[in-house]
């Protein structure tokens, strides 16, 4: 494969040996922003000269502009039950930061670390999220051309065939069809993450199966950064961290000079509150405009694509998250009796199968009936890999009919309970970030994150007298 010789991160280990960094250490410093770091060895500084250098002076704000404001729970109209119980759940669930804004300014702040606001976190998946960000700077200034350019354009291996139908956007929204397997660990062991990732075939055809995919993200930010020149964490500190006053930031990569940008981003409390911020004024901060308001209006809606069909394309922006009012199902006869033929040609125990028959012709919550339908396919349902697993075994079958009601979160977390949350409606911004081990669960440590959430959202959003929050009909039991 035709690789051009002299890009930064091509030289990352000729200059790491020269400057001789200690194993571990953080390198890279960019406008106070520190990116780049590998996982298992240092790499030496990006340098910022001429134009670029113009540009970063240009976006770094007035040192004035850059302090969160403060309110009471009153004056932000959140004071009562809802904040008081999700407070005191946030003190039980064993975090170490959690934060909660309303309109850009901090409600609540509260650390359990000695170094307080100034720890940073792994915010682990939630870092998909700040790459979708960076890409949509890129597509902004016309580095690249849209998030449908395939990315064949960037690596000459994936021109043909099937391959040479993967986008940046399937990529970001986990419909590439990529073989994931046991991806993060996979690219952690490898100098050179990003030629193991090449490597990899197609599991589905592109487009088809949403499937929860670190390298197919990790393959989009090597586009990226392919397409500015530089290391994906040096165009992310300059598009988003230089600009919205985070600096320190830590940005692991592979020895190869490569960025994961699926994870092993390491943040503030605050700056990931920035983030949520900045997502919820759909790309400004503080009177400019980071990243397009239409870009990011479109990576934060549903993504209507096919991704195995209608049960799971429910929560998948690109590279987001989102969750609605109400999420449901029609069992409709003829999916149901394709899938109970498909259990008991499977040995499914009949009793599942049964199951799954009783819902016919009902309408039943999406994420009540997705159990259902797995257990009657043969499969367990413990994780989000069981999804995947259902997923790719509905692939030809009849889906039923969907009602979705308004979005009203955006988010996205990660593995060992990181969460960021934001509720549009009430202009809400919540972050909880804890010490992150290995193999935990998203929810780990906070499994009512989402709902002590929603509840404090209705409140904030109930007009004043004490009537309801606007909404629509309840999500069937």
């Amino acid at each position: 494969m035709a690789r051009r010789p002299h890009t930064p991160c091509s030289r990352v280990r000729i200059r790491r040996l020269a400057v001789g960094l200690t194993v571990g250490a953080v390198a890279g410093s960019l406008g106070g922003c520190t990116v780049g770091a590998v996982w298992r060895a240092s790499r030496a500084p990006d340098t910022v000269r001429g134009a670029r250098a113009e540009r970063l002076a240009a976006a770094r704000p007035d040192s004035s502009s850059c302090a969160l404001p403060r309110t009471t729970a009153v004056a932000a109209g959140i004071a009562g039950p809802a904040l008081d119980s999700l407070v005191a759940a946030a003190r039980r669930s064993d975090g170490d930061a959690f934060l909660v804004l309303r309109d850009g300014a901090i409600v609540v702040e509260e650390y359990r670390t000695p170094d307080g606001a100034e720890k940073r976190h792994s915010v682990q998946s939630i870092a998909k999220a700040l790459t979708t960000l960076t890409v949509g700077t890129l597509i902004d200034d016309g580095t690249l051309r849209s998030l449908d350019q395939p990315l064949g354009d960037f690596f000459p291996a994936w021109r043909d065939g099937d391959r040479g139908r993967v986008t940046l956007r399937m990529l970001l929204s986990h419909t590439s069809g990529v073989a994931a397997g046991r991806g993060e660990l996979q690219l952690r062991r490898r100098r050179d993450a990003l030629a193991w990732a090449l490597a990899q075939p197609l599991a589905e055809p592109p487009g088809a199966v949403y499937r929860y995919n670190n390298v197919g993200n990790f393959l989009a930010g090597s586009a990226a950064a392919e397409a500015g020149g530089r290391s994906f964490g040096a165009l992310a500190a300059e598009r988003l961290f230089v600009p919205l006053c985070i600096d320190g930031a830590r940005w692991l990569g592979d020895e190869a000079g490569h960025t994961f940008t699926y994870g092993a981003l390491l943040l503030r409390g605050r700056d990931l509150a920035r983030i949520g911020q900045l997502a919820l004024d759909r790309g400004a901060w503080r009177g400019r405009q980071v990243v397009s308001a239409a870009y990011v209006n479109a990576v934060t809606q549903r993504d209507g694509g096919p991704r195995g069909g209608p049960l799971f394309n429910g929560g998948v922006a690109t590279g987001w998250f989102v969750t609605s009012a109400w999420d449901s199902v029609t069992a409709d006869a003829a999916a149901v009796a394709a899938y109970a033929a498909a259990g008991r040609a499977r040995g499914a125990p009949d009793s599942a199968v049964r199951a799954l028959e009783s819902t016919a012709g009902r309408r039943v919550a999406r994420q009540t009936f997705l159990p259902v339908v797995a257990r009657a396919l043969g499969l367990t349902w413990r994780a989000r890999s069981d999804a995947d697993s259902l997923a790719a075994r509905l692939v030809g079958l009849p889906m039923p009919a969907r009602v979705v009601g308004p979005s009203t979160a955006i988010l996205h977390d990660g593995s060992g309970g990181q969460f960021l949350t934001i509720y549009p409606r009430s202009r809400l911004v919540l972050v909880r970030l804890r010490r992150a081990t290995m193999g935990m669960s998203e929810r780990a440590g906070f499994p009512g994150w989402y709902a002590y959430g929603a509840r404090l959202d209705s409140a904030a959003s109930r007009p004043p007298g004490g009537g309801p929050a606007s909404g629509g009909p309840p999500v069937p039991r």
